[in-house]
This record gives C-alpha cells, sequence and structure tokens, in this order.
C-alpha cells in the first residue's frame, strides 16, 4: 500500500490547486476524482456555457454588422456540430493544462467511479 502526505478528494477548481501547492511544497499528494480535473464548473457548466455563448454572440455580430458599418452579404448562421467540437476542444485544452501541472509536482490521480446503488468504494 502506497502511503501518501496528503490526499484531496475532488479535482475541481479548489482541489487540483491544493494539490498542485502541496506537491511544491514536496508532499507526496493524491487527488481522487470521480470525472476529470476542472469540476463542474470546467467540464459541464461555466467554460462550456461560455464557450456556448461566444459563438452566439459571434453570429449576433455577424447579423447586426451593418449597424457598425459593416458588410455581409446573407444571414449567420449556427453550425451546431462545429460549435460543440469546439465546445470539447476548449474544455480538452484547459483540462490538458491543469493534468501538465499536476505531473510536474507528481500528484498521483486515482479516478473512482460508482453510484449510490453500488458496492463499489472510493477506497
Amino acid at each position: 500500500m502506497e502511503i501518501f502526505d496528503l490526499i484531496v478528494i475532488g479535482g475541481g477548481p479548489a482541489g487540483y490547486l491544493a494539490a498542485e501547492r502541496a506537491g511544491h511544497a514536496g508532499l507526496k499528494t493524491m487527488v481522487i476524482e470521480k470525472n476529470e480535473y476542472g469540476g463542474v464548473c470546467l467540464n459541464e457548466g461555466c467554460v462550456p456555457s461560455k464557450t456556448f455563448l461566444n459563438s452566439a454572440k459571434v453570429a449576433d455580430y455577424a447579423n447586426h454588422a451593418a449597424k457598425y458599418g459593416v458588410k455581409v452579404n446573407g444571414k449567420a448562421t449556427i453550425d451546431q456540430k462545429f460549435v460543440v467540437e469546439r465546445k470539447n476542444g476548449v474544455v480538452k485544452m484547459l483540462v490538458s493544462g491543469i493534468k501538465a501541472a499536476k505531473a510536474k509536482t507528481g500528484t498521483v490521480t486515482s479516478l473512482r467511479r460508482g453510484t449510490k446503488n453500488s458496492s463499489e468504494s472510493a477506497f
């Protein structure tokens, strides 16, 4: 059995930053996370929502460009598949950055999955 100086439960913004700082301080650290680094905000909430919002704003700007002296032929449309792929790419890039920072500190990650009805233990 491996021994750690610190175990952080949750790889959201507070958890991954705590683990990174502990690693820089020389502590052998493990993060227990059920999904991906970044938590709900990065993977499901804030960041994905803002990428969708930005695409909608760009389309709206294009459709109202004449108000600013910019001529656009036709109406701007949204390619939903491309917008979702772009969102996935943004999330992936940010999660990769967190993982790279974590790797520099030697932090160990334990991805644990289970449900309320599961007999699996997180430990």
